[in-house]
């Protein structure tokens, strides 16, 4: 059996294009570029999704990857991937933000820990909202929505050597200012009424100086926090189901230029 270069290019990029982009989502993607998750089974399950998503995608180009057109090819797709990842990641950067403006005015800012998602320091409250949001993303299957939205852009926005449009980057643009908005959204009762409180307490140790305002205002805002908190979180959860909805849609309308 004599095979040709043709044909062994063919064979290659039916499995090698969709691996690229597949890579890109998968390393900022939510869940599945989690730190706490090893390299090994991340590379596993970028073959897997690969393998099982390769027979179901739309012809791929017969395009040489050892050439410098297929090395521009191989950025194009990375990036393509990289940039839908982007967009579902900020996601959980919007609680991160949130929760550092609540950990602050509550007074754990001193306190602490390493995200799993984004391998930086964060106050303990970020890794509560975090682990929250996760477990409603994976609830919701958005993990599942991930793999779909990423098997539908090859149809959407099929291997070629087109750049994304000049919309599309300016949607992406646009969709980062989600992190603060949504962020000081979510975070501004907390903050307004521990701002109240904080006033409260000057008045009192203006008028009383004799009294610890730092032995009896850090309990008394941790404690009012946590119970606003509490209070707050069963509006989290559609908000959060609609932030997934504008996210997976942003990413859907993703087009190549000239497309």
């Amino acid at each position: 059996m004599t095979v040709s270069v043709g044909q062994l290019n063919e064979w290659i990029g039916f499995y090698f294009w969709p691996f690229i982009r597949v890579t890109g989502m998968l390393v900022v993607a939510p869940v599945f570029s989690t730190r706490t998750v090893p390299v090994r089974i991340r590379v596993m399950t970028t073959v897997v999704i690969t393998l099982v998503m390769a027979p179901t995608l739309p012809p791929m180009p017969l395009l040489d990857p050892f050439t410098l057109g297929g090395v521009l090819q191989l950025a194009n797709q990375f990036m393509i991937g990289l940039a839908m990842g982007f967009v579902l990641h900020m996601i959980f950067a919007a609680f991160t933000v949130a929760a550092q403006s609540m950990g602050m005015s509550m007074g754990l800012g001193f306190a602490m820990a390493v995200d799993p998602t984004n391998g930086v320091q964060v106050p303990v409250l970020a890794q509560l909202l975090v682990l929250f949001a996760t477990l409603i993303f994976l609830s919701l299957n958005g993990h599942l929505m991930i793999i779909d939205t990423l098997r539908e852009s090859f149809f959407t926005m099929p291997v070629s050597n087109r750049p994304l449009s000049s919309d599309a980057i300016w949607s992406l643009l646009s969709w980062s200012k989600i992190i603060f908005v949504w962020g000081v959204k979510t975070a501004i009762p907390i903050v307004v009424t521990l701002l109240l409180i904080n006033i409260s307490f000057g008045v009192v140790t203006r008028a009383a100086p004799q009294l610890n305002i730092f032995a009896v205002g850090f309990p008394v805002s941790i404690m009012v926090g946590f119970w606003l908190l509490n209070i707050s979180f069963p509006a989290l959860w559609p908000r959060l189901v609609e932030l997934m909805e504008s996210a997976f849609y942003t990413v859907q309308q993703f087009r190549l230029d000239g497309g």
